[in-house]
């Protein structure tokens, strides 16, 4: 498919803002209040800027959902040349949280040891929860205005 790869190529050539389509879709399951990142994940390279809005939904497995979870997040990550990644500012929440049980929450997290970053969820104890994690990104890469 040329043709698909055709705008990233261009972008790649003229240094300008790499294309993510539509985005991506992150899932998982939690049985108890322990965090658990989805996957996959969103990497920063070095000398990105990084800002990532993600929608996320829990759903408790069988008939009834007597949670009914979903949060919106966005915020904007760097990383230096040679650095890690880094949150600029805060994760900020956008809209109402809904939310049964308060112990439930979601967030956006960093992992520094693979440079990424992921939707943090937090389940109920004893409730299979299913977890799906819509992101949203926008990059741009500053590869070519870096002096060595």
């Amino acid at each position: 498919m040329l043709i698909d790869a055709l705008p990233g190529k261009e972008a790649i050539l003229t240094a300008g803002p790499r294309p993510v389509g539509a985005g991506f879709v992150a899932r998982g399951f939690t049985t108890d209040a322990t965090p658990l990142d989805l996957a996959p994940r969103v990497l920063v390279g070095e000398r990105e800027t990084v800002l990532i809005e993600a929608r996320i939904v829990g759903r408790v497995y069988g008939a009834a959902d007597t949670e009914r979870l979903s949060y919106v997040r966005r915020a904007t990550y760097y990383r230096d040349a040679g650095g890690n990644v880094t949150l600029q500012g805060s994760v900020q929440t956008i809209g109402t949280d809904t939310e049964v049980t308060s112990t439930a929450d979601a967030t956006l997290a960093i992992d520094t040891t693979v440079q990424t970053v992921s939707a943090r969820v937090s389940g109920v104890a004893s409730k299979r929860i299913r977890w799906e994690a819509i992101f949203s990104v926008t990059r741009i890469s500053e590869e070519t205005s870096y002096a060595a």
